[in-house]
C-alpha cells in the first residue's frame, strides 16, 4: 500500500529484530546504502511499490558481500518502507542478525530529514545502515563528509553522483548520535555497482 504525503510524517517507524544492547563505543558509524535499480512500473503502479529488477538484485547482493567483509558489521538498519528499498536489503544478504527500523519518514525525504531519522536512533546503536532515496541522499553525503579528512577519491566520485546501489560509508568522532553534525564525518569509502562489475 503506497504511503504519501502526510500519511509518511505521521507514519511510526516499524521496529523488527535484535533487543537494543549496550552502548559500547564513543565513535558512531553512518553507511548510506542507496536502493539498487527499480522497475519503472506500469500505469497506475505506486512508486512505493516499484520492485528491483534483475540487475538491482545482482547488485544489491554484490554490495551487501562488501558490506559483509568489512568490520564493524552494521548493528541497525534504518530503512524506507519501499518495496525498492526492502528488497535491496533482502538481497544484500547481510550476515547475522540486527535490529531493522522500517521508517516512512525516510521515503524520498531531504537531507535533513533523513538525519533527523539518524539522530533520534538509540545511543546503543554504533553503526548504522540507513537505506534510501535520491536526491535527499546525495544531498546528506555532501553535507556529512569533512573535505580535509575525508578519502579524496572517494569524495570526488560522491560529488560527481550517487548513482542507484551506491555505499558511502562515514565514521563520526561522537558519543551520541544527536552530535552528528554537517561536515563532521569522515567519508572512509564509496562503492558503485559498476566499480564491482569491472572485477
Amino acid at each position: 500500500m503506497a504511503v504519501k504525503g502526510d500519511e509518511v510524517k505521521a507514519a511510526q517507524p516499524a521496529i523488527h529484530g535484535a533487543a537494543r544492547g549496550p552502548y559500547t563505543s564513543c565513535m558512531k558509524r553512518i553507511s548510506l546504502f542507496r536502493h539498487a535499480e527499480a522497475i519503472d512500473g506500469p500505469p497506475g503502479m505506486a512508486d512505493i511499490d516499484r520492485p528491483l529488477t534483475a540487475r538491482g538484485r545482482q547488485d544489491a547482493a554484490a554490495i551487501g558481500a562488501v558490506i559483509a567483509r568489512r568490520a564493524p558489521l552494521p548493528d541497525a538498519v534504518l530503512c524506507s518502507p519501499s518495496i525498492r528499498t526492502r528488497e535491496t536489503l533482502d538481497c544484500a544478504h547481510l550476515p547475522g542478525e540486527r535490529e531493522t527500523i522500517f521508517n516512512p519518514a525516510i521515503y524520498l525525504a531531504p537531507a535533513k530529514q533523513i538525519l533527523a531519522a539518524i539522530k533520534a536512533l538509540p545511543d546503543s546503536r554504533t553503526h548504522i545502515l540507513v537505506i534510501g532515496h535520491n536526491p535527499g541522499f546525495h544531498d546528506l553525503a555532501l553535507k556529512l563528509a569533512e573535505p580535509t579528512t575525508s578519502d579524496a577519491n572517494a569524495l570526488k566520485r560522491v560529488t560527481k553522483k550517487f548513482p542507484k546501489g551506491a555505499l558511502a560509508s562515514f565514521e563520526f568522532d561522537a558519543p551520541v548520535w544527536r552530535d552528528i553534525e554537517r561536515n563532521a564525518g569522515r567519508l572512509t569509502g564509496f562503492t558503485r555497482p559498476k566499480d564491482l562489475r569491472r572485477r
